[in-house]
């Protein structure tokens, strides 16, 4: 889909005019009503992509993927957590990588109007969600992607090898667990915002 970032006014952006931004308004804003007309008819249509497809080009990366940990709390069985890692090592062969990956938050919302856009990013950055965006689509279709900058990724088993010590995995696990911390708190300031504003109500 093809995007195209909104600018913001701000002090710091001389360029910006309110002539600008009223075009804007006037070119994507929706009413309530339209807003849900789109919506009915988005979720009417029928769908006719392949749930769970993935590229051709990258199928072959799928191929022998497994996840050997997942969760979406707090790790608090560190060594059970390091033993999966370790069996896993010695189960693997001699051209297989393994990655602990940690991924935060992350949600997209459809405004009505570039407005209630523009309060749901402020709320979102004043949350911590850094990295957060504001995207109309070639529709005209106003998006807020809610994302923040916390996610990790550490390859730990490179060609069947646990290239890290125990050690190394248990402080690991702390790092993610404070990350996963951090995230929780996030999502609960960016809640309170949006509530403080009304944004969902």
């Amino acid at each position: 889909m093809a995007c195209n970032l909104i600018p913001i006014k701000s002090s710091a952006n001389d360029d910006y005019t309110d002539n600008e931004e009223l075009n804007y308004q006037q070119k994507y804003s929706r009413t309530p009503k339209q807003f849900d007309t789109e919506r009915r008819q988005a979720l009417s249509r029928l769908d006719l992509s392949k749930k769970g497809s993935i590229d051709e080009s990258i199928e072959s990366l799928k191929k022998g993927l497994q996840w050997q940990f997942v969760t979406h709390s707090l790790i608090n069985d560190v060594e059970e957590f390091v033993q999966k890692i370790v069996d896993h090592s010695q189960n693997m062969s001699c051209n297989e990588t393994s990655t602990l990956k940690f991924e935060s938050f992350i949600l997209h919302l459809r405004c009505r109007t570039l407005d209630a856009a523009r309060q749901l990013l402020h709320c979102s950055i004043d949350s911590g969600q850094r990295n957060s965006g504001l995207m109309i689509a070639n529709s005209g279709h106003l998006t807020v992607a809610v994302r923040n900058t916390l996610n990790l990724e550490v390859p730990i088993i490179i060609d069947g090898k646990l290239m890290v010590t125990l050690n190394y995995l248990r402080k690991l696990v702390d790092i993610v667990n404070a990350k996963m911390v951090l995230n929780f708190e996030m999502i609960q300031r960016f809640e309170r915002n949006c509530e403080l504003k009304s944004i969902f109500y």
